[in-house]
């Protein structure tokens, strides 16, 4: 419902539950791709970093695939920012090899092998709409877990209950609740570590 202000400005109201409930401007309609990734464009870096390497996957076809993931599986839970995940994902992949994993809140290799299991779905090709692929990046995820789950951030768990979903996208629902248990956990241990 949209009215008028005091000041004369609209005022755009939400329902009580919504993320945008206090909101007194509509946001700005923008492509993900051009709102969080206009200032990293001319900057360099190398997305594929912390990726299966035994998957071709373009840099073209990368930005098109998280881009449909926040459009179309993302959105409707807010489970993942695209702005604030490719801020953090362009500075984690920027680091020097040398220099250890930054831990960022919002990115982490688990978080981004995990939503391109799922984004995948939405790949104009083939070859990595497959079961296969999916389950490639998957098992990449898994190996940056053990790392992660010890010092749990937002990105830890925003990764579990992105990992349920890709369980339940391939009709394991027991594993599903198990990773969506996963994240519940990590979520409530993250105040042990100072991270909130």
């Amino acid at each position: 419902m949209i009215q008028m202000g005091e000041a004369g400005e609209q005022v755009h109201f939400y329902g009580p539950t919504s993320a945008f409930a206090h909101s007194s401007r509509d946001p700005p309609i923008m492509s993900s791709t051009e709102n969080t990734m206009g200032e990293f464009t001319n900057r360099p870096h190398d997305y594929r970093r912390y990726l299966p390497n035994d998957v071709e996957l373009s840099h073209a076809q990368h930005t098109i695939i998280l881009d449909r993931f926040f459009r179309f599986f993302a959105s409707w839970g807010m489970r993942a920012s695209p702005n604030l995940f490719h801020q953090d994902m362009v500075r984690t992949v920027m680091l020097p090899p040398h220099i250890p994993l930054a831990r960022f809140a919002h990115y982490s290799p688990f978080l981004h092998n995990i939503m391109l299991s799922i984004a995948l779905m939405w790949s104009d090709e083939d070859h990595l709409r497959q079961t296969s692929t999916r389950a490639i990046f998957a098992s990449k995820a898994e190996t940056y877990l053990n790392f992660e789950i010890s010092r749990p951030t937002l990105a830890t768990v925003q990764g579990l209950a992105l990992k349920s979903s890709y369980h339940s996208t391939l009709g394991d629902h027991a594993g599903g609740w198990s990773y969506f248990g996963l994240a519940d956990r990590a979520s409530l241990s993250r105040k042990c570590y100072g991270l909130t």
